[in-house]
């Protein structure tokens, strides 16, 4: 992408004066004259002005009462050419956006351009730049340093709308990508979350203000940026327990001796406590809980009879796939 900016200039009257970067200009009093300099067509450009509203203004005024009236009222009208099938249409967003859509009748191309303005994206010590080629420059400048961390911005309704334009969001997994034939896999997946940490204590004397718990805010977005991508996943039943699977959840009888000095396996009761117990029960359990067990009580887990369900992940543009657990 690549800009291209327009100055406007009052005149006598109603007339006016576009001027654009390239230096090509139109005036006069015509409304449908200026909003034709404004679509004239540029590829992989998007079209600026400085202050959009002070840009937009002079336009508006060229056009009857009535019009202006229900964009106020409405942010957008539409209005014919006397003797023609051609109509215009524009909507307007204050401070956002200023869109012509130049409609020659039925079955024909629609001409359509949009202005943003760029004022929005610097300080306010930064001074309007004094030609249309200026601020052409200074909107380069900005889409180069927005390049720089990786922002490549469809549209410039505001910093935020240029950043989630441009920047392709990192996808997160959910259970919505799981086919419905294998919703038993969230199944086993749901039982294995009641164990998760959810609360903190504060220690010591800290006025609310002057404490904040880092490890917390920062602990479920490290985690879901290293979650297995499930639109590459393929879901495998399994009776026998596979080792070398990438993430699994199962579903088994548990023996915990108990001669270890503390159960590796956390259950909640009934009450909502958290507690290790030792002994046998039946439970759900994750892959990594299962291969953390023994080397923690000392091979005093025993899992009895599992039956498994595996999940292989591939990564998008990988051939090498990743075998994960789902256990049952």
């Amino acid at each position: 992408m690549k800009i291209k900016a327009y100055k406007i200039h009052k005149g006598s009257g109603k007339e006016i004066l576009i001027k654009d970067s390239a230096g090509l200009e139109r005036g006069g009093a015509d409304v449908t004259a200026m909003l034709d300099f404004l679509l004239e067509p540029y590829p992989d450009t998007l079209k600026t002005a400085w202050n959009l509203d002070d840009f937009a203004a002079p336009i508006l005024r060229l056009l009857n009462l009535d019009i202006c009236r229900k964009i106020a009222r409405t942010n957008e009208a539409t209005f014919g050419v006397d003797g023609s099938e051609l109509t215009y249409s524009l909507y307007y967003l204050p401070g956002k956006l200023l869109t012509v859509t130049k409609i020659p009748g039925d079955n024909l191309t629609r001409q359509k351009a949009t202005i943003y303005g760029l004022d929005g994206f610097f300080d306010d010590t930064m001074t309007e730049p004094v030609s249309a080629a200026a601020l052409e420059e200074l909107g380069n400048r900005l889409l180069t340093e927005l390049g720089k961390i990786g922002i490549s911005p469809k549209k410039l309704t505001s910093p935020l709308g240029a950043f989630l334009s441009g920047y392709k969001l990192p996808y997160v997994p959910t259970m919505g990508d799981t086919p419905d034939k294998y919703c038993e896999a969230q199944i086993y997946g749901n039982n294995c979350t009641a164990r998760e940490w959810r609360e903190a204590l504060q220690i010591g004397h800290w006025a609310s203000d002057e404490c904040f718990m880092y490890d917390l805010s920062s602990a479920y977005p490290s985690e879901a940026a290293r979650l297995p991508d499930l639109r590459y996943a393929r879901y495998v039943y399994s009776k026998e327990m596979v080792d070398s699977a990438y993430w699994g959840f199962l579903r088994g009888r548990v023996t915990i001796n108990g001669n270890v000095r503390c159960s590796p396996i956390m259950t909640r009761l009934p009450d909502g406590r958290m507690v290790n117990p030792v002994g046998c029960w039946n439970t759900f359990l994750t892959l990594d809980e299962v291969r953390f067990a023994p080397r923690a009580s000392n091979g005093g887990r025993q899992l009895v009879r599992p039956s498994v369900k595996i999940l292989q992940f591939a990564s998008e543009g990988q051939k090498v796939k990743r075998t994960t657990i789902l256990t049952s």
